[in-house]
């Protein structure tokens, strides 16, 4: 719409400066014109340049995440920083418990380069003991449906400000490593694995763990149902698993 104004502006003024002949409407009207004109076209580049008529809306989404790798008890968050020094990694991580491969975020796209730079994705350690995403959207929406009428040109509705992707990942049962740090885990367990005396004693000292955990919560915890108890191992299994995992990386 307001294309057609700016249009029609235009026209008015130079018919007006053209072909009326008496002075004072001439410059009372022409002037009123340009000025309508100017207007308009300061409001289409405000519009374009500062989003004139729109306003930040934002959307918020969360959802459970799983592991990257079936092969441990402990979840695994795999990342790879973008830059050196910016809060923004690919991630990789599952979106279902039955995932048969992971699936990998936050990898700019290239082919949208100006969406792209405004989404980030990071992930947070955190108490919980569930691991989740979160996805705050943030989009510049019409005001209302008058500037939407008159500005709507460019398809600016529903245009992309700011994306943030957040993976909060329990800090005790969970391991955050790079892809190389992955690569060398494999490769740890693939060696444990193929001595039978490494594996059987990794095995023991860690179900002692469980097992001293475990009593520990049941002794706290002397009324605890079986599926309480259970879910009470699984934890147990899964803090041990992480640790091990970690002090393994930290040699």
């Amino acid at each position: 719409m307001i294309i057609l104004i700016m249009i029609v502006f235009a026209l008015a003024t130079f018919a007006t400066w053209a072909f009326v002949k008496q002075t004072t409407t001439r410059i009372v009207l022409g002037s009123v014109l340009m000025v309508l004109l100017a207007l308009s076209v300061v409001g289409l580049t405000l519009n374009f340049s500062n989003h004139f008529g729109m306003e930040k809306v934002s959307t918020t989404k969360e959802s459970k995440v799983y592991s990257a790798s079936s092969a441990s008890p402990a979840g695994m968050l795999i990342t790879q920083r973008l830059g050196t020094k910016a809060d923004n990694y690919v991630l990789v991580y599952s979106k279902t418990a039955d995932a048969k491969k992971p699936t990998t975020f936050g990898v700019p796209d290239k082919k949208h380069i100006s969406t792209a730079v405004n989404e980030r994705t990071t992930y947070r350690l955190t108490d919980k003991t569930t691991a989740t995403a979160k996805t705050v959207t943030t989009r510049w929406e019409w005001k209302n449906d008058f500037y939407r009428i008159m500005f709507g040109v460019g398809g600016q509705g529903g245009e992309i400000a700011k994306r943030v992707k957040t993976v909060y990942v329990p800090k005790t049962t969970w391991v955050v490593l790079t892809a190389e740090q992955a690569k060398q885990m494999q490769a740890s367990q693939a060696a444990a694995q193929s001595n039978p005396t490494v594996a059987a004693a990794q095995q023991a000292q860690m179900k002692t763990a469980v097992e001293a955990k475990v009593a520990a919560y049941m002794q706290a915890n002397p009324q605890a149902s079986q599926s309480q108890i259970q879910a009470a191992t699984k934890t147990a299994t899964a803090e041990v698993a992480a640790q091990a995992i970690k002090q393994s990386l930290a040699q």
